[in-house]
């Protein structure tokens, strides 16, 4: 059904963005694993392509969403992203309503994972969805904005992430510019807020 995939499309896009978010807040170390900054507020503009595939990450039935994209960051540079995630629609249902003030439902997380690599070095950062709420519109078509909100956890990575922990909470909003069974395409904008450990 074209609702659901725009549903799966939209989670996938903003989880993108929100990773982003994270990594400009790891940039505040040094070496020593000193931190200039714990909490750097940022935003983040991003556009990505996402698509459902067969895959089923837990055996529940609900496909998983493939994601990549490119991101810009002003303190780590270029980054590329990878992401596979599963949505699903909260139950009971519940109402919620989108930036353009429209009728929507809220989607909730069942699992996600990403890993951003920074272009200048090739480091990795690599995260999981602690939450993710998302509101789509009931009718995307006539509607195609989104919000979406949740929770990122840092689980490590490469080079000086090897250790890497943290949390970055992210909220932000977005516009489908184009939607398929198939796929989605959408922009959106976060702030992230968090902090980075890159632990020894």
């Amino acid at each position: 059904m074209k609702f659901k995939a725009n549903i799966h499309i939209y989670a996938l896009s903003l989880a993108v963005l929100l990773l982003a978010g994270f990594l400009a807040v790891c940039a505040g170390s040094d070496s020593k694993g000193e931190k200039e900054e714990d909490h750097i507020p940022i935003n983040i503009v991003f556009s990505a392509f996402a698509v459902i595939t067969p895959i089923d990450i837990n055996g529940d039935g609900i496909s998983a969403i493939y994601l990549t994209g490119r991101l810009s960051d002003t303190i780590l540079g270029g980054l590329s992203l990878q992401e596979v995630v599963e949505v699903k629609p909260k139950a009971p249902v519940f109402p919620c309503t989108t930036p353009s003030g429209g009728e929507g439902i809220e989607y909730e997380l069942v699992q996600g994972h990403l890993v951003h690599q920074l272009e200048d070095t090739a480091e990795h950062i690599i995260m999981e969805f602690d939450s993710n709420t998302q509101c789509i519109a009931v009718d995307p078509d006539t509607d195609p904005s989104f919000s979406f909100g949740g929770m990122l956890i840092v689980t490590g990575g490469t080079g000086r992430f090897l250790n890497a922990s943290g949390t970055i909470d992210f909220e932000g909003e977005g516009k489908f510019l184009l939607s398929h069974s198939t796929g989605d395409i959408a922009v959106a904008t976060a702030s992230h807020s968090g902090t980075i450990n890159l632990n020894p």
